[in-house]
């Protein structure tokens, strides 16, 4: 599944990139995001300034798993796109 920040619901290339990769795109409060503060491990100062936490791309990896999650991939950027991967692993 693909994670994101509730704020970027209407940005086109999200919906296109779920649509093409057929994967369900899922929309996170701040709150959610804000939870994962202490779990990311990049930090994006345009990001802090804006919304006030260190990572939009690995906070939503990690809050989309929920309890368990771990990033497999660190956030990484390119040809204006940022991602991250998380992985649930159940104890």
């Amino acid at each position: 599944m693909l994670f994101t920040y509730e704020g970027k619901r209407s940005e086109a290339g999200l919906i296109a990139a779920a649509d093409e990769l057929g994967i369900p795109l899922h929309f996170l409060s701040l709150e959610a995001l804000r939870a994962m503060t202490d779990r990311v491990a990049t930090r994006s100062l345009a990001v802090e300034k804006a919304l006030g936490i260190p990572s939009v791309a690995e906070a939503s990896a990690l809050a989309g798993c929920g309890f368990g999650g771990h990033l497999l991939l660190p956030r990484i950027t390119g040809d204006g796109v940022t991602c991250a991967i998380a992985k649930r692993i159940d104890e």
